[in-house]
C-alpha cells in the first residue's frame, strides 16, 4: 500500500503450536523506513480483519496505522469478475474486457469495458495497480493512469519490435512500468519490461529463475515471481534480489 505494507496477526491455532510470544502482538504495519508500529483498529474492525487482511472492507492506512472496517463492501463488483492480484481495489471481468474499481472501500463500483478486440484465437488482458489500468490486445494497449477518470489508447507495436516479443502476458505496477513474461514458439521464456512509464522502449531482462518460468506478480511498484522454495522481488524487471523465507527451529 502506500508508504508502506502490513502484516497480519498470527491466526490463533498457529500461536498456539508455535507457542512463541512474539506471535500475540498482533497485526502491524512497516513504513517506508522500515520502522513498525501496531494497528489501531477502530471499533470491533480487529477481530473482522486482523488476521485475515484483504477481507473485503478492511482498510488499513500505513501513514497512521489505522484501520478500519466499511459495511457492506464487495471485492468485486459482481459474480463475472475476479480481484486483480496485487491490485486493492481492482477487479477484472473473467474474459478481460471490463476493469472495475472502487475508491470507497468496495461498497460501489465504476467499470470500463475495453474498446479493444483481440484477434480471431486470442484473449484480451487486463491488468492494474495503484492508479494504473491496462487493457491489452496485440499490438494495442488501452491505459489509464488517473484511476478511471480518462483513457487512451496506444500502439505498442514498434516499441515491442526490438525486444522480438511473442505471445506475451503482461502486468502494470504502481509506478507504470509495464512488463511482462514473452513465451516464444522456439526457446526459452524470458522477462521484458519498458523502461520508463511512457512505454515509448522496452528492454530484454537477462533474469533467470531455477525453474525455467515466470509467475509474475504485481504488489504496488514490486513485481515478484516464486522459485523454488523462494521468491525474487524487483522495482524494474532488471534487476532482481533473492529472498529466501527465515525458517526458525521451531517451525513444522
Amino acid at each position: 500500500m502506500p508508504s508502506g505494507f502490513a502484516v497480519g496477526a498470527v491466526p490463533p491455532v498457529c500461536a498456539r503450536v508455535l507457542g512463541d510470544s512474539a506471535t500475540e502482538r498482533g497485526a502491524y504495519v512497516v513504513d517506508a523506513s522500515g520502522d513498525t508500529e501496531d494497528i489501531a483498529w477502530e471499533g470491533d474492525a480487529g477481530q473482522r480483519c486482523a488476521v485475515v487482511l484483504d477481507t473485503p472492507g478492511c482498510e488499513i492506512d500505513a501513514r497512521s496505522a489505522s484501520g478500519r472496517f466499511v459495511d457492506g463492501a464487495r471485492d468485486t463488483p459482481g459474480p463475472s469478475y475476479l480481484p486483480v492480484d496485487g491490485a486493492s481495489g481492482w477487479a477484472a471481468s473473467t474474459d478481460g474486457t471490463r476493469l472495475a474499481w472502487s475508491r470507497d472501500g468496495g461498497r460501489t463500483w465504476q467499470e470500463h469495458r475495453t474498446v479493444l478486440e483481440a484477434d480471431a484465437g486470442d484473449t484480451v488482458q487486463s491488468t492494474a495497480s495503484g492508479d494504473v489500468a491496462v487493457f491489452f490486445a496485440w499490438p494495442q494497449a488501452e491505459v489509464t493512469r488517473d484511476h478511471g477518470a480518462t483513457w487512451e489508447v496506444v500502439d505498442l507495436e514498434d516499441a515491442l519490435a526490438p525486444v522480438l516479443v511473442a505471445n506475451p502476458v503482461l502486468h502494470v505496477t504502481s509506478d507504470g512500468l509495464l512488463a511482462g513474461v514473452s513465451y516464444p514458439t522456439a526457446g526459452r521464456p524470458f522477462v521484458f519490461v519498458s523502461t520508463d512509464p511512457s512505454w515509448t522502449r522496452f528492454e530484454r531482462s537477462d533474469f533467470r529463475t531455477a525453474r525455467g518460468d515466470f509467475d509474475l506478480g504485481v504488489s504496488g511498484a514490486w513485481l515478484w515471481t516464486h522459485d523454488q522454495g523462494s521468491t525474487w522481488v524487483s522495482r524494474d524487471a532488471l534487476e532482481w534480489r533473492h529472498v529466501v523465507p527465515l525458517i526458525s527451529s521451531g517451525s513444522r
